[in-house]
């Protein structure tokens, strides 16, 4: 495990992502988070379809075709999701936070229990997999579903 300073690089890199999500989040609104935790779905299940029926050799290409599968359907997805905008701040910041944190959750869960070939552009240590791997895997595909519903509940006025 590389360290930077008394931080791992792992540890700095989830902070990084975090704070990049949050601060977008509050330009473009919940749309970017929602659109990128929903565009991993059907990216799942078309790379995994087209895994069985193209062999790929290499898992830099496997991880190049996922990343522009993704890429594509959040575009496609960008487009035609809309999502209401929070006037309350400290909504927003609940909001925003949780959302960020469900889409590392469910970035590191594909990374380890779906497409390991991403491995091949970041390997995270050990204790970060081991920490993410003990939670069951359609748990963390639904935890982000559940998050998402949550915080577009509707005001109560």
């Amino acid at each position: 495990m590389i360290n930077v300073g008394f931080i791992s690089l792992d540890i700095l890199i989830f902070l990084i992502l975090f704070i990049v999500l949050f601060l977008a989040t509050f330009k473009t609104g919940k749309k970017l988070l929602v659109v990128s935790i929903i565009s991993f779905y059907p990216t799942l299940l078309i790379f995994n379809s087209l895994l069985s029926s193209v062999n790929f050799n290499d898992q830099i290409i496997q991880a190049i075709t996922f990343i522009i599968l993704y890429i594509m359907l959040s575009i496609i997805l960008w487009r035609n999701i809309h999502a209401k905008k929070v006037h309350s701040t400290f909504r927003k910041i609940v909001d925003y936070s949780t959302l960020s944190i469900s889409f590392i959750l469910l970035l590191v869960s594909i990374y380890i229990n779906s497409v390991s070939s991403l491995s091949s552009l970041y390997n995270f240590s050990g204790t970060v997999t081991d920490i993410i791997s003990k939670i069951p895997f359609s748990l963390t595909l639904i935890i982000p579903i559940i998050i998402i519903l949550l915080t577009n509940r509707r005001d109560l006025e």
